[in-house]
């Protein structure tokens, strides 16, 4: 993915048949924390919640299922870098499982 000054994501899934782990490996050196671009997860219960900021050669892990969500926060913009990041999927021939479970 490739977010510019002025650019977000809404919060959505990665539910697809057979997803089970999304992986987002952030790949944007020097970016200041401050210019925004932190991907955010949250649970629907509000419990769990992480904010994870753009940090060079950080790979973030999160599961995917029916019970939580995830987005990028706006670039703001001041920000003088380019947030890059390369997003992906482990897939197993099973369907996501709630949190619950």
């Amino acid at each position: 993915s490739y977010y510019q000054p002025g650019d977000h994501s809404l919060p959505h899934q990665d539910m697809h048949v057979g997803r089970t782990v999304a992986a987002v490996w952030h790949l944007s050196k020097n970016w200041d924390p401050k210019w925004g671009g932190a991907l955010y997860w949250n649970h629907e219960r509000g419990t769990n919640n992480a904010f994870v900021h753009a940090s060079f050669n950080t790979l973030c892990l999160f599961s995917v299922n029916p019970d939580s969500s995830h987005f990028v926060t706006l670039v703001n913009e001041q920000a003088e870098g380019k947030r890059f990041a390369f997003n992906g999927w482990w897939q197993t021939g099973q369907a996501p499982l709630s949190l619950d479970k």
